[in-house]
């Protein structure tokens, strides 16, 4: 018996000859419904029409070029896509746009993808810059301890629950290149605390804005957070998880993901695309002081009195730990180090840490001890009068000798060599970090950014086109700490200042990047 596979085709060929006859035959025969020659034709021009709506080549069109094809069309779309921006920030044509400003650019996206720094901004400040500053007050009564901004608007929080918005008004200070003009803001609305079950009950100790500019968290001594509506400052959602004072609140970069550290020694993840709790991140063996994340999924944190500094792995599950307390007198400035207060990235792999005896240290994923260390970043602190230290009528002269201001605050500019640290000596330091990430020194600025009061919070943003950046530091301040009342200044306001630092053109720079 003969296999059908082997049968041969002049066979079938055959037969489909012999069978076409028939079928001509059979279509001469005309059924009695048969439609009429215009209902013929106008169905083949409907059909004709469906079949130009539906073309199965443009739907295949990917699927006919190979992955090398593909690969050129989306590097010459990507190509078009960064010489349009770059003619639109530098002024240039997009036919003139010059080869060299096009390989930055696209080493800079390298670069970031990459998580690296690569953004200099701290040689661009000369210490000779005529800088602004505009002050916030308000209906703020007590000290402030958070000041975010997002595009248009600035929010501030102060201890007793009132959250303000702010409006700035002068936006054309954006467009121009050398414009030094006092930002002017406007206030807009505000919100009081409503107690109940779904506001705060008690003071508010930290202040945060999710990246697209929709949400505005706040955490409190109630071991609460609270998730207000950005437009109408009203308070949506009301989270309990926590069992002690929250004292940090961060979000990743380029997400929704949220990261909140408490006093209760745990981090907790929260996801507000979905307004709900995600995981609890335990270690810590004390009070979790601050927290900070970029745009991978994990986050950095310092806990307090243990004297370290984790970084969390959230898809590997895993941590590193970093620890603190150099002994030595270069390192710590003969203060022993009791407390790591404050952290921040500075890219994916290095961040800074701040601690109680005014010690900045460096660090790198690479290391488990600091890169780099600075003493006595802000100085001494002036000591007691002999009759503040004693009780008696007529007290002997003390020999205690100055202790170090600690570092309150500190904040870095994402992928950039210049961060920003406060105290209570009135000043806000501005700092470079040296190309190769080994070092870090003061800007000395002929006019120092100055408060005369404690400095709670940091933050660092930019304003203005690409090359023509102004340099904003927005700084919430008061005469007491925002987790407590044991440092306190006389005679100073509590309020809220936004420093306007022009930067110099990025087309006088050096093509040096760090």
């Amino acid at each position: 018996m003969s296999d059908p596979f082997f049968t041969r085709p002049e066979h079938r060929k055959r037969k489909a000859r012999n069978a076409a006859p028939k079928k001509s035959a059979a279509a001469k025969k005309k059924p009695q419904n048969e439609p009429k020659d215009e209902d013929l034709a106008s169905i083949s021009s409907e059909s004709d029409v469906e079949r130009e709506q539906y073309d199965p080549d443009e739907e295949n069109e990917d699927a006919r070029e190979n992955a090398a094809e593909k690969r050129l069309r989306i590097a010459k779309d990507y190509l078009d896509q960064i010489k349009n921006e770059i003619g639109e920030d530098v002024g240039f044509n997009a036919e003139d746009v010059d080869r060299e400003l096009l390989s930055e650019r696209l080493q800079e996206d390298v670069l970031e993808k990459q998580g690296k720094m690569y953004l200099d901004y701290a040689t661009r400040i000369e210490p000779s810059v005529q800088y602004t500053c505009t002050q916030l007050r308000g209906r703020h009564s007590k000290p402030l301890v958070g000041l975010v901004m997002n595009e248009k608007y600035l929010y501030s929080a102060d201890k007793s629950g009132l959250v303000q918005k702010w409006q700035i008004v002068n936006e054309d200070a954006e467009d121009s290149t050398n414009s030094t003009s006092e930002l002017k803001l406007r206030p807009v609305r505000f919100s009081v605390p409503q107690g109940g079950d779904h506001d705060h009950v008690a003071e508010i100790t930290c202040l945060a804005i999710s990246n697209n500019g929709q949400w505005v968290v706040t955490g409190g001594l109630d071991h609460r957070i609270v998730v207000r509506d950005a437009e109408t400052l009203t308070a949506r959602y009301c989270w309990k998880h926590h069992r002690d004072v929250i004292l940090s609140l961060a979000f990743r970069k380029g997400s929704n993901e949220m990261f909140s550290a408490a006093a209760d020694r745990s981090i907790k993840v929260w996801s507000l695309d979905s307004m709900s709790y995600v995981e609890t991140l335990f270690g810590h063996q004390d009070i979790v002081y601050d927290v900070d994340a970029f745009s991978q999924e994990r986050c950095i944190s310092v806990g307090g009195r243990d004297r370290s500094s984790r970084l969390w792995k959230i898809v590997e599950e895993s941590q590193l730990v970093f620890r603190s307390g150099g002994n030595s007198v270069k390192m710590t400035g003969g203060y022993m180090e009791g407390s790591v207060d404050c952290v921040t990235m500075v890219d994916e792999n290095n961040f800074i840490t701040g601690s109680d005896n005014g010690v900045l240290a460096l660090w790198s994923l690479q290391r488990k001890k600091p890169v780099y260390t600075y003493p006595l970043a802000h100085g001494l602190d002036t000591p007691l009068a002999p009759e503040r230290q004693s009780a008696e009528k007529t007290p002997a002269d003390s020999s205690t000798p100055p202790q170090p201001r600690w570092i309150t605050s500190l904040r870095a500019l994402p992928y950039a060599n210049l961060f920003v640290s406060g105290s209570w000596d009135g000043t806000i330091r501005l700092w470079k970090i040296a190309d190769g990430l080994r070092s870090f020194e003061p800007v000395e600025l002929e006019k120092p950014l100055t408060t005369k009061s404690i400095i709670n919070s940091l933050s660092l943003s930019l304003r203005g086109r690409k090359g023509h950046e102004q340099l904003l530091v927005l700084a919430a301040c008061g005469r007491e700490l925002r987790y407590g009342r044991w440092k306190n200044i006389r005679n100073v306001a509590n309020r809220g200042y936004v420093f306007q630092i022009p930067l110099k053109p990025a087309l006088q720079m050096s093509n040096g990047t760090a």
